[in-house]
């Protein structure tokens, strides 16, 4: 792979030349456009490793990955562009040693979603992406509406927005011990109850603990991040993260995740 190209596979999929962001005519999207051609940039310091571009056909999904591509290159940088509904049936092998690039864009999102094998790859892809730094962009043709969308000024108030959502004054949500204190605050000042219990340093919140509070617990949530956790700094291994979730689903309660440091993407 030469520095200054866009890397491709031998699969006979090219960028497109025309598709640069000059190009594109953002109309109301100029928004989406600044943070993309900041997210492409080696210059720009963004907090994020990972860009979830979704929209319906005709919105310049795939202009705007390829163009992030062709810029990334124009600075030295290594980018791949994979078109996941053409690349489905090759398998999600051909995800093996894509950290090491600066930017993958990974399109049409919705082409593998169902499919367990690429699920995996692809939960696996994005925790190697987070450890090398580099720089994920999907995109999906999933339809949400305007009004399904909430955008607030930091973590902080995400997680205050979603507890309120599900929670009422007097409802116990569980927690992990230590916990985030700005979790704690918000819990207090909301009138409801956290239930702390009992969390590893290395492995997280301990499973079996929260199980026995889910069994004799009203619970309505969990909170808790997993991912470069505050303040212990664990990182729960993928084992706990499916078993975690087959808690919730068992039991029917909400995880709300917190961020880890620098990653507003981060999801279970």
């Amino acid at each position: 792979m030469s520095a200054g190209q866009p890397v491709q596979l031998p699969l006979g999929i090219k960028l497109r030349d025309e598709a640069t962001f000059a190009s594109y005519y953002p109309g109301p999207n100029a928004t989406v456009l600044a943070a993309t051609r900041a997210f492409a940039s080696l210059q720009s310091a963004v907090p994020e490793c990972c860009l979830f571009l979704w929209g319906t056909e005709g919105t310049g999904r795939t202009h705007l990955l390829q163009a992030a591509c062709h810029a990334l290159a124009d600075e030295g940088g290594l980018a791949m562009y994979l078109p996941l509904d053409e690349l489905a049936d090759e398998g999600p092998l051909l995800l093996e040693g894509m950290e090491s690039v600066d930017l993958l864009c990974l399109d049409k999102l919705e082409a593998v979603v169902g499919r367990p094998d690429w699920e995996e790859a692809l939960f696996h892809l994005y925790n190697r992406l987070r450890e090398q730094v580099a720089r994920l962009m999907l995109d999906s043709g999933c339809q949400v509406a305007a009004e399904d969308l909430v955008i607030t000024t930091g973590c902080h108030e995400a997680l205050s927005a979603a507890v309120r959502a599900i929670c009422q004054p007097g409802d116990i949500v569980a927690v992990d011990s230590p916990s985030f204190h700005g979790v704690m605050q918000a819990l207090k000042g909301f009138g409801m109850k956290a239930l702390e219990l009992p969390t590893d340093p290395l492995t997280g919140i301990n499973l079996e603990a929260l199980e026995m509070a889910l069994e004799q617990w009203p619970i309505k949530a969990i909170q808790l991040t997993p991912n470069c956790n505050n303040p212990l700094g664990y990182i729960m291994p993928e084992a706990n993260k499916r078993a975690l979730v087959a808690l919730a689903q068992r039991f029917d309660v909400a995880i709300i995740e917190g961020p880890g440091p620098g990653d507003d993407s981060a999801r279970i």
